[in-house]
């Protein structure tokens, strides 16, 4: 997936100790993605991602996607480096680490934001970016961490959570994805009347 590898994390109070969690990885990342979105669509209008490049060209609709996805990845870095966390990842108990567990700096999460830009999402490139995905799925199964969270030091850890918790997560995620379903109809009922 795009989003971060782990290590398994000690058993501490609180943590799991068990295999990656790939699906909960990305869906912090889809989370904070689209927020990121919500932001990017009051600022400017939708993304071309969300509005699947109606009335642009391929050419337009990639330089968008590429925009998008740097934007995105650098507010995710200024996250990490602020709170040590982003929505997403606070949601669903992701919790990424520097080496040794200490919270990553500046540079540290612009360098991890960076690789995770240009390895796991193609710098946003439409079609591409779903080969580089699950190419990182496959290697969280197999691995338990990217190959950038191996050169880079970094380390996943995933806090337990309780059914109230998962319920509110996913009554998150569903409510964001009306959201988006909202401005979708909205941007293709523009498009139309264009």
């Amino acid at each position: 997936m795009s989003d971060d590898a782990t290590t398994a994390a000690p058993a501490e109070a609180g943590y799991e100790s068990d295999a990656a969690h790939p699906w909960r990885r990305w869906f912090a990342r889809q989370i904070d993605f689209t927020l990121i979105g919500l932001a990017w669509t009051w600022a400017l209008g939708p993304p071309a991602a969300v509005t699947g490049g109606l009335g642009q060209s391929f050419t337009e609709t990639t330089l968008q996607g590429i925009a998008f996805t740097a934007v995105g990845c650098a507010l995710v870095a200024a996250s990490l480096a602020r709170w040590g966390t982003t929505p997403g990842k606070r949601l669903l108990g992701v919790e990424l680490r520097g080496a040794g567990g200490a919270r990553l700096d500046a540079k540290g999460a612009l360098r991890r934001e960076l690789h995770v830009f240009a390895r796991a999402l193609c710098a946003g490139i439409p079609i591409a970016t779903l080969v580089t995905q699950a190419m990182a799925y496959a290697q969280v199964k197999a691995q338990g961490r990217t190959v950038y969270d191996t050169s880079l030091g970094s380390e996943v850890r995933f806090r337990r959570r309780d059914a109230g918790q998962w319920a509110l997560a996913i009554a998150v995620m569903l409510a964001l994805a009306c959201v988006e379903m909202l401005l979708l109809l909205r941007a293709v009922g523009t498009a139309l009347l264009d």
